[in-house]
């Protein structure tokens, strides 16, 4: 994906790892659950995006599901889609229940799970 179009953002208004692809109505980043996984070499790599995100943040990121999640609803994100694979990454269906809820608000939350490293077929 190119993001010569991207817009970053200011770290109040998403989280360090999240862009406005089309402003205040698409925004794009990483997986909003919780990032762990068996696979050593995806372990390193969110022990480093956490260690990012806080000193981005000036200690204020805490890389959490609900974190990322009420961030991304309080900066008017309302509709989630998940590209990952069934049972690939923890799912995040009950922090983006628990984060609605706290706020009052509806979601809606979709999966069209993509293979890492592939592109689907045309259909």
């Amino acid at each position: 994906m190119s993001t010569k179009h991207a817009t970053p953002v200011p770290f109040s208004s998403l989280n360090p790892f999240s862009y406005w692809v089309l402003k205040d109505k698409l925004a794009a980043g990483e997986y909003p659950g919780n990032q762990f996984s068996l696979n050593a070499a995806t372990m390193v790599a969110t022990l480093v995006h956490q260690a990012i995100a806080l000193f981005s943040s000036g200690f204020s990121a805490w890389n959490t599901p609900s974190w990322k999640i009420g961030n991304l609803m309080d900066s008017g994100i309302d509709t989630f889609i998940d590209l990952t694979e069934l049972g690939e990454r923890p799912g995040y269906g009950s922090y983006l229940h628990k984060e609605r809820r706290r706020r009052s608000r509806r979601s809606t939350y979709y999966r069209f799970p993509i293979t890492d490293r592939d592109v689907p077929d045309k259909g």
